[in-house]
């Protein structure tokens, strides 16, 4: 996070804290930094029960993309090190990129010459256009990205194609190596009291595989999901010794290290999401005369009452495999050492119940949801878990159909993609169209003709749902699908708690529909 010029002793200061928490030894560590130790120590096949010594280092050299080093039982990891919403994460002069992808792509003089255009922004190869000024004291002959893109749309599609066609090597280049050969292992967002974090790996295959150069953006250059553009063009004049230099910026960064957390739920740092399970239940075990308790067991002495943190899978009578459940956490009823609870920072998971004797207060799961979300899943259905579920409320039994038709695209440019959908589910696709063709308006259009099928059955799953309580009650807490504590009798979100009750949802697709993954989710209604 040191590689952009100007002044950041903000970060520093983050990096230099950073490296004296580490340094304070594992048991003094706080619990956001312990969960970012067990991360690496899970990413790296390391057993974070028997690490016996941790330290960090502070990394000197500003050129370098690592920020400080963390050991772990002697093995050395590079971390670099974010914070904050702009988030450049590459700068480089013009003519030293330009030695790179000479060197790395074997780069032709044209795309040389066409970054010498873009980066100085006057119309030149070298910076040397006119200084002549308009009446707003902004030199003529100067451009920003926005205007290169409109007035020299071809330069700037040969540009991206360039970028596009080495996207991966390139990402590599501007997040983790830099032109001082860096090596990073693990990115890090945040402070050391509250952070998000990702491997290379996973952030580079997430890069790739949601790139900006497969969607239309505003940015004028994209590679992977970071924005391209010239750092300083000094429009007025006026900072003429900054300009020439090529700025990476990857604003989503912090949105996209939760995403990523969230999707691997085991991964439980306290990024913004989970760290609603840590505050309640160590809100929760550190205050005893807080209402919520009213809540939970209403007016017994809470003394002996405490809030565990889910940690583990659980059975899923829908699956039939281990999954993680629908409660993020329990009540349980046991005597525990203050000492104990003062050295766990008041937060207990069920890996701390292994020595204790306690019982579990019966229906007291609690689902915790982000506290500003109004856009979390309440379930998610794989193909088949979507056929387990409702083909005992289908009348005719055709769950493969329902499935098809909440899948179905509506898009004129996706239409073509349905074909495959229904192959995928076994459905004799033109057998269905015709059936539905008979049913509606011989005027829809295809578009028009499949907005119907999705929206027909929209409608029924709902209906399903709703004069079905024990789907619904499923669905929405887990019980019937999980045993007792992992299903959520209470819900904590928006900062409250309150029973789980049924609300208003809507049924939507979720990710990866294009790439074979038929995916139904229900989601509370906007």
């Amino acid at each position: 996070m040191r590689k952009n010029i100007g002044n950041n002793s903000h970060g520093n200061k983050n990096e230099i804290d950073f490296v004296e928490s580490i340094n304070g030894g594992l048991s003094n560590l706080n619990l956001n930094l312990k969960e970012f130790i067990k991360y690496i120590c899970k990413e790296e096949s390391i057993n974070f029960d028997t690490v016996r010594d941790i330290s960090a280092k502070y990394e000197s050299d500003n050129r370098v993309k690592q920020d400080f080093y963390i050991f772990i039982d002697g093995k050395k990891f590079n971390i670099s090190l974010k914070m904050g919403s702009g988030n450049s994460v590459h700068q480089e002069k013009c003519e030293d990129f330009i030695s790179y992808i000479k060197k790395e792509f074997n780069a032709s003089d044209e795309i040389c010459d066409l970054w010498r255009f873009f980066l100085w922004a006057d119309g030149t190869l070298d910076g040397t256009g006119s200084m002549e000024k308009d009446e707003d004291g902004n030199i003529k002959t100067r451009f920003n990205a926005s205007e290169f893109k409109k007035k020299y749309s071809d330069k700037r599609n040969k540009l991206q194609n360039f970028l596009s066609e080495n996207e991966a090597k390139l990402i590599d280049h501007f997040l983790f190596v830099g032109k001082h050969n860096g090596k990073v292992d693990y990115i890090y967002h945040g402070t050391p009291l509250h952070g998000s974090w990702i491997s290379k790996e996973k952030i580079l295959k997430y890069q790739i595989e949601n790139s900006n150069t497969k969607r239309k953006t505003r940015s004028c250059l994209s590679v992977g999901k970071m924005s391209i553009q010239s750092w300083n063009i000094s429009m007025k004049g006026t900072s003429e010794h900054k300009r020439g230099q090529i700025q990476v910026k990857y604003r989503e960064m912090r949105e996209d290290f939760e995403h990523l957390m969230a999707e691997e739920k085991e991964n439980i740092g306290t990024f913004y999401g989970d760290s609603q399970e840590f505050n309640l239940t160590q809100l929760l075990n550190k205050n005893k005369s807080s209402e919520l308790w009213t809540k939970l067991i209403g007016d017994y002495d809470r003394k002996n009452y405490f809030a565990v943190r889910v940690t583990n899978k659980a059975i899923s009578k829908l699956s039939g495999k281990k999954v993680f459940p629908k409660s993020d956490a329990y009540i349980i009823k046991a005597n525990i050492d203050a000492d104990f609870l003062l050295k766990k920072e008041y937060v207990l998971t069920e890996d701390d119940l292994k020595d204790i004797d306690y019982t579990i207060v019966p229906d007291s799961g609690i689902s915790i949801k982000l506290k500003n979300s109004k856009k979390y899943t309440i379930q998610k259905f794989t193909k088949d878990s979507f056929k387990r579920a409702f083909s005992p409320y289908v009348d005719d039994g055709s769950t493969d159909e329902l499935l098809f038709s909440l899948l179905v695209y509506s898009n004129e440019k996706e239409l073509y993609k349905n074909k495959k959908i229904a192959n995928d589910l076994n459905i004799d696709f033109e057998k269905f169209i015709k059936s539905f063709k008979d049913k509606v308006p011989n005027t829809y259009t295809e578009k028009q003709l499949f907005d119907h099928i999705r929206k027909t059955a929209q409608d029924k799953v709902i209906h399903v749902i709703k004069t079905n309580k024990s789907l619904a009650e499923a669905i929405f807490t887990g019980k019937g699908w999980f045993d007792d504590p992992y299903y959520a009798n209470y819900l904590f979100a928006h900062g409250n708690l309150t029973s789980n009750n049924i609300t208003d949802f809507s049924v939507t697709t979720g990710s990866g529909r294009s790439k074979g993954k038929y995916n139904i989710e229900i989601k509370p209604k906007p």
